[in-house]
């Protein structure tokens, strides 16, 4: 029995792999516990919210990266709302909003990193400068394993996707209803730059059971991560005269949990699996209680199967013409609809960059790009992100507009943006900044409690401790709480207690007008008005030389400056207060020292304790100095010592190779002659040795010719 569980576990555990080794040719898997977040750095708590910086190391292909990110907005609508619809029942429902961190690369320019959290999913995309990686959860395409829960892979990894196709293969899929137009309005230049295309998103029951795992809140992320990658393409796309930095908002999102039942029309969530592509894009345009026409544009995600590969299809927009974004529509059926299949012709889940790249191609069709033909091909192997069969992301051009896609698309963002398009909503849940719409706002902090991460209450919570001043374990701080203190500050306003029945710091009162403030100046309405102002309206305060340098001084009618007296005295600046030579002190102007003399005066204040006290609070540094302070000439003394010793071998291989040379050479041949090692040198050697021996035997000759005069003579 054990042998045939273990068969079927190993078959199952094939077929996962070998569904993934269709897609992939290489990947590596990591665990959820990889992606925790390190903060960097956090600002002091104050009123205002701190901001973070975080950081992620992580290993990836045989690389070591940093990652440096921050809380970033989605996109998410400032007035999002999600629906779960059934038969029976169709209810707003509230989700945990993904955490969204946007950054890069440390020490790679041109790098950028989006990773979502999703309870304990993990979406991220790591743009490297020539290289594209993509994390995603493993159970997709892997057997369940406490070992990983996440893939990761490059996009050269990624395998041919003729197996995925757009369903406007044929023109004549996308019939134009007639006689309908489009009211347009020509935009002036940099008029809709920066907008979004608000949109609806719609979950039918395949994609929640086969995606969603039949999670609500798994379902909803899951689209939203993939429009936030879509948003980065588009943002990224100069569609010209001034389109730039167009993107997309979610503002709703509706998922069925059931199929729908009793349904006498053709339901584009009914219980079908023969649906052909034109025919799921009109019904699901014909369900007027989604309410299309509200909408820039409305996108279906769905898990069917299509035997003929087509993964996405929708309207074209035309100039003019009634279809794409913020079509009105024709009778029943809208026409700024498109939807897209998480299934291939094979039945397989594809992956999710895959996915994420069929909705920024069927929604290019909705902002007007038709295919791009062999002509807007630059290169055959390095496709655009129109072309007509889905592109696989591999190469460069896989993920950007071509040319010919942008002229179609600025046409229609030039006769119905300036309409259809709207401006983004600035705030966001998530940023530490309790902004309109929201109750609160802690971060990515998960635990606090007071605050959810939708930045809304907790049960029984009126207020957070985190963004308000008179907040206390989540309700109201009593009256006795004081909130800002100006005792040390003489800017003439009074110290704010909370108030008890608000978490805000009520504005301070103002001190009683003509009660002293700095300088000797007196307070009116709240502000301290400068001494010789208070006295004068035409006065004002200047500085005075010499002896009354550290006097109040004022300047009079014709513009002189003198100092002021009460009764007969002077007035004197208060010690700090600068004066012409240095600084003020018990109203005598005290020379700045020199460096030189503050640093000795310090010293001389120092006490053994004091010192004692420094190196407790700056050990560290000390042991840096004091092994710096032996390093460094233990370094110069090894050094010193290496010299002497080359120097040494030097002298002694000049005496080895060039004395023995010396004892041969006359004092003249000294003077001219190098000693070598060379070959040159040995010729000259032997050369040498012959004229030696030549000499010498010419000395011979000579001596034998004195020792036997006669027999020279004889000769003779």
């Amino acid at each position: 029995m054990f042998k045939i569980f273990a068969i079927i576990m190993l078959i199952n555990n094939l077929n996962c792999r070998g569904e993934i080794g269709r897609v992939l040719k290489y990947y590596e898997t990591l665990t959820r516990n990889d992606f925790t977040l390190e903060k960097i750095s956090r600002t002091k708590r104050q009123t205002e919210s701190p901001t973070f910086s975080q950081k992620l190391n992580i290993r990836l292909f045989g690389k070591n990266l940093q990652l440096h990110v921050n809380p970033e907005k989605n996109v998410m609508s400032k007035d999002f709302q999600s629906f779960v619809k059934s038969t029976k029942h169709f209810e707003e429902k509230y989700i945990e909003h993904p955490k969204f961190y946007k950054g890069y690369v440390k020490g790679l320019k041109k790098s950028t990193v989006r990773i979502h959290f999703i309870a304990n999913d993990v979406f991220a995309a790591i743009d490297l400068p020539e290289e594209h990686i993509f994390i995603e959860p493993s159970w997709k395409f892997l057997p369940l394993s406490s070992n990983y829960s996440l893939i990761a892979y490059r996009t050269s990894q990624l395998s041919s996707t003729d197996r995925l196709k757009c369903g406007f293969v044929d023109p004549n899929l996308a019939e134009e209803p007639k006689n309908q137009h489009v009211q347009t309005h020509r935009a002036k230049r940099n008029t809709i730059a920066n907008r979004v295309c608000k949109l609806l998103l719609v979950a039918d029951y395949k994609y929640f059971v086969e995606v969603g795992k039949k999670s609500f809140s798994e379902t909803v992320n899951n689209m939203i991560s993939k429009i936030t990658e879509v948003d980065a393409i588009y943002r990224a796309t100069d569609f010209r005269n001034g389109y730039k930095n167009i993107g997309f908002e979610i503002q709703t999102v509706v998922v069925h949990d059931e199929f729908t039942k009793n349904s006498g029309e053709n339901h584009y969530n009914k219980d079908k699996s023969n649906w052909t592509a034109k025919e799921l894009l009109r019904a699901f345009g014909s369900d007027k209680s989604l309410k299309h026409e509200n909408y820039c544009a409305a996108h279906l995600f769905t898990a069917t199967k299509f035997s003929d590969g087509i993964q996405g299809v929708a309207w074209i927009a035309k100039s003019g013409a009634v279809g794409g974004i913020c079509a009105p529509g024709s009778g029943s059926t809208k026409y700024n609809t498109g939807w897209s299949t998480a299934i291939d012709k094979y039945g397989n889940r594809i992956l999710t960059f895959e996915s994420i790249l069929v909705a920024a191609h069927e929604l290019g069709h909705n902002f007007g790009s038709q295919h791009d033909p062999p002509s807007c091909a630059t290169d055959k192997n390095n496709l655009f992100l129109m072309y007509t069969y889905a592109v696989s992301g591999k190469q460069s051009n896989n993920q950007k507009f071509s040319q010919c896609s942008i002229d179609h698309i600025s046409k229609v963002l030039n006769s119905r943006g300036s309409s259809c398009l709207k401006e983004p909503s600035t705030s966001f849940c998530g940023n530490y900044k309790k902004e309109d719409g929201e109750d609160c706002d802690v971060g990515n902090v998960a635990d606090d409690k007071c605050c959810t991460t939708n930045c809304k209450f907790k049960t029984n919570a009126v207020c957070s401790d985190r963004n308000s001043p008179c907040c206390f374990e989540c309700t109201y701080a009593n009256s006795s709480v004081k909130c800002l203190d100006q005792s040390n500050v003489l800017n003439c306003k009074k110290n704010s207690f909370c108030t008890g029945k608000s978490p805000e710091c009520p504005d301070p009162k103002f001190e009683v007008d003509g009660s002293s403030c700095i300088d000797s100046g007196k307070c009116k309405k709240g502000s301290c008005q400068p001494f010789c102002e208070s006295l004068n309206k035409n006065s004002a305060s200047c500085l005075c030389a010499n002896e009354n340098s550290c006097s109040i001084c004022c300047s009079v009618n014709n513009g002189t400056c003198e100092v002021h007296r009460e009764n007969g005295k002077k007035l004197l600046l208060s010690d700090g207060r600068p004066c012409f030579e240095g600084i003020c002190e018990k109203g005598i102007c005290q020379k700045t020292k020199p460096v030189v003399n503050k640093l000795w005066d310090i010293l001389k204040k120092l006490s053994v304790n004091d010192i004692i006290e420094f190196f407790k609070k700056n050990l560290v540094l000390m042991v840096i100095i004091f092994f710096s302070v032996i390093y460094i000439p233990i370094t110069i003394i090894i050094s010193c010592i290496d010299y002497k010793r080359k120097e040494d071998e030097k002298s002694h291989r000049r005496w080895k190779y060039e004395m023995p040379n010396q004892i041969f050479l006359s004092n003249s041949d000294k003077l001219t002659i190098k000693a070598t090692r060379s070959k040159r040198r040995d010729n000259y050697m032997v050369k040498k040795d012959e004229e030696n021996q030549k000499i010498k035997k010419e000395k011979v000759s000579k001596q034998r010719n004195k020792v036997h005069p006669s027999n020279t003579n004889y000769n003779i």
